[in-house]
């Protein structure tokens, strides 16, 4: 997998902040628009996703130890 740029991460965050505020703003498109209201939520979802994502290749890819070499630890 490709990590994100820093200027992606940045763009992914501000775009995380805008679904916040329509969720925060526009409730009324769950009464209105449910199927646009959904398509929103999904975006966001699929945003959350790929920073956490990539938050987590890049813990991974300094990690030093498995967590088989940890929990094997546990046991001596």
């Amino acid at each position: 997998m490709t990590w994100l740029t820093k200027e992606e991460r940045m763009q992914m965050h501000q775009m995380r902040e805008d679904y916040i505020e329509i969720f925060h703003t526009k409730t009324e498109l769950r009464d209105e628009n449910p199927e646009l209201w959904h398509t929103i939520v999904d975006q966001w979802e699929a945003i959350k996703f790929r920073l956490e994502q990539d938050e987590h290749e890049k813990c991974m890819s300094t990690a030093t130890h498995t967590l088989d070499d940890i929990m094997g630890d546990e046991d001596e």
